[in-house]
């Protein structure tokens, strides 16, 4: 499933954030795989597409991206 992301941090939003493989939306979710695409540096937005379908997920959490144990970004889930 797609969702918009805002807020993708500028400095944050680069070619690595695209190959994001695992993504973490609440605090003690497991990370779920997922790929970050159609990054717009000059809205700061940011599309996130899952690997299976997510459930619960509400406008204005966060997504924080991880690439192993390194935390490579995030954004705001958007309406």
């Amino acid at each position: 499933s797609d969702l918009v992301l805002r807020d993708v941090p500028v400095d944050r939003a680069n070619d690595s954030a695209c190959e994001a493989s695992e993504v973490r939306i609440r605090y003690r979710q497991e990370r779920q795989r997922a790929v970050l695409s159609n990054i717009d540096l000059e809205h700061n937005t940011a599309t996130i597409t899952f690997d299976s379908t997510q459930l619960g997920m509400a406008p204005g959490q966060s997504a924080v991206f991880y690439r192993g144990e390194t935390c490579i970004g995030g954004g705001i889930l958007g309406a």
